[in-house]
Formats: structure tokens, sequence, C-alpha cells
């Protein structure tokens, strides 16, 4: 009698154990198909195709939620934008067969804007598909499907237009990686590059830095320290006005050394800044220390020069000028 109670037994845990294994399999086959893991395709950097801009974003508000990739707000608003993406692009064959993944990495307010990547691998197999990797193919796509209402309803917002761009690969941070939010004030914060002020930052660096001011406000962002490999295809710092790393609102491009006498300095015309280091090489240099602050934004320098001589200068001279300025020399002599 004991010996089948024992028997009853072993089943019912051999049963119980038979299902949550299946369950585990179904929940992880349903994970993988509906949302899919960033596939792991080794190809060669030449091979893939990045493209980033922004998408700007009706009936919604920003809050300061959306300020951090750690909140529930902020990972819920990208899922719902990274799907919409995803389901875009599998409208175009050729682009969703080479599909890997596409991440929201930060929101800026306003209207509010969510800024983003895309990424395709091709394999060298199929290296005759990358001339059909267009950016007139990418923002047609996109842009025509965001004037048809999308192709994904209930969400909670709108998308009044959308931005896509080639950009460098190396440029697809994710915010888990080495990415970092800061938040200017009137007071001078800092940041350094990996390892400073070590001799021999870490090879192959892929950091960002996304620097919001408030609103209204822009930042100033200063060099005390750079000494970065001469190369700029290999090690470089780039900078933009924008918290995507787009082509267009790229501010600048440094690699080298600079002196104390000639310190980088840049500009925001607004009040966010996307600073990026990338490594692809070793190297002895220590890096950089970075310092910024926020300040009133400057949108107009207008000025009446009435002196008989002397001289006058674009904002922030010799540094580099904001993008976006309106500035007006009226010169005034006498008869």
């Amino acid at each position: 009698m004991a010996s089948r109670k024992t028997h009853s037994l072993l089943l019912a845990v051999l049963v119980i154990l038979s299902f949550l294994v299946l369950a585990g399999v179904a929940a992880f086959l349903i994970w993988y198909f509906a949302v899919g893991p960033t596939k792991d395709i080794s190809v060669p950097s030449d091979q893939v195709r990045v493209y980033s801009g922004h998408l700007v974003l009706d009936d919604i508000e920003y809050t300061d939620s959306l300020g951090s990739p750690k909140t529930q707000d902020f990972r819920e608003l990208s899922k719902n934008l990274q799907d919409l993406l995803r389901d875009i692009y599998s409208k175009d064959t050729v682009l969703f067969k080479y599909y890997n993944t596409s991440v929201i990495t930060g929101y800026s307010e306003g209207s509010v804007i969510a800024y983003h990547w895309t990424r395709f691998d091709i394999p060298s197999s199929n290296s005759e598909d990358l001339s059909k990797f267009t950016d007139s193919r990418v923002t047609g796509l996109l842009r025509s499907l965001i004037r048809q209402g999308g192709v994904r309803s209930g969400l909670s917002f709108t998308v009044r237009s959308i931005t896509a761009s080639l950009t460098d690969p190396r440029m697809t941070n994710t915010p888990d990686s080495c990415f970092y939010t800061l938040r200017a004030t009137g007071s001078k914060q800092s940041f350094t590059s990996p390892g400073y002020p070590s001799p021999g930052y870490p090879n192959k660096s892929r950091c960002q830095w996304q620097i919001r001011a408030s609103k209204g406000k822009a930042i100033q962002l200063f060099f005390p320290d750079f000494d970065v490999e001469d190369n700029c295809d290999d090690d470089f710092v780039s900078i933009y006005d924008s918290l995507s790393p787009e082509e267009k609102h790229q501010l600048t491009q440094q690699c080298g050394n600079r002196p104390p006498t000639n310190n980088l300095e840049v500009v925001s015309s607004g009040s966010v800044m996307l600073v990026s280091f990338i490594s692809d090489s070793s190297s002895q240099h220590p890096g950089f220390n970075a310092e910024y602050i926020e300040i009133p934004r400057n949108t107009a320098c207008d000025q009446v020069l009435t002196d008989q001589s002397g001289n006058f200068s674009t904002p922030h001279y010799p540094s580099f000028y904001p993008p976006n300025l309106d500035c007006n020399w009226t010169i005034k002599v006498p008869v």
C-alpha cells in the first residue's frame, strides 16, 4: 500500500515538473518571437548600417521621469516606440530581412522628442544589398507610414514627424552600457573619459554622456584637459547639439592634444547636448576631463558699433559658436 502511494507521489511530482518545464519553454518561445533578443550576427563593421534620428510626439507631456532610463515611464514609452519602429521597418521586406534592433536612447522637452537608432546587419554573402540602404529609402518609409497614422493602434500619443540618417555604428550605445545622463546647473560640474587621468584609456571604449539643462537654457562645455590619440579615425570625441548622433547636429569632432592655452569649448543652441567618446586603438594618452554648466540661451547678438575703429567677433570666439544664431552688426561712422 505504501509502495503504491510512493509511486503515485512520484508520478504527481513528475507531472508537475513536466508542466513547469513546458511552461518555461513556452514562455521563452513567446518572448523570443514576440520581443526577441538583439541578434548577434557576426558581420564586419562595413556590413552594418545604423540609422539614427528623432521622433516628435504629440498628445504627451515631458516629465522629469523621462530624463532617466531607469524609470518605469521611460521604459514603457521606449518599449512602445521601439515596437512601433520595428513594425514600420517590417513593411519593407529588404530592410526587415537584415533588421537587428531599434533603441530609444533619450527624450527632451518642448513637444516630447524621442531619440532613436536602428541597426541592420548585412552578412558578407548579401553584400549586393548594401546599395539598397539609402537615406531616401529609410526616411521615405518612416515618413510615409507616420503620415498614414503609423501601423500600431492603441497608443496614447501621435508621432508628428520623424528623422533618420546614416550613422557611425560605433555610436549605437544603449542605456545600460557606458552611458550617463547628467543635469547641468548654474555651477560647474565635471565628467571624465574612462580611466582618466591614468595614461592609457581602455581600447574599444564606447561611451556617451547626455547632458540636460533647464528649459530655456543652453549648455557650455569645457575641456580643461584633452589628450586623445591623434588619429581621428580611431579615437575621437564627438559633440552633438542633440541627444542623437545625427551628423547634421554634430558641433565638432576632435582628437589629439589641446594645450591649456587653446582649450576646447562648445556651446549648445538649446537645453540638450550629447558627448560621445570612441576609442579603437591602444593608447598611452590619458583622455579628457570635461566641465559643463548651464548658461542663458543666446539666440540673438545684435550690436550697433559707432566707434571709428574697433573689432567684433562671433559669440564665444575663439571657441565654437552655437548653432541657430541670428547675429547682426550695424556699423555707423561719421559721414
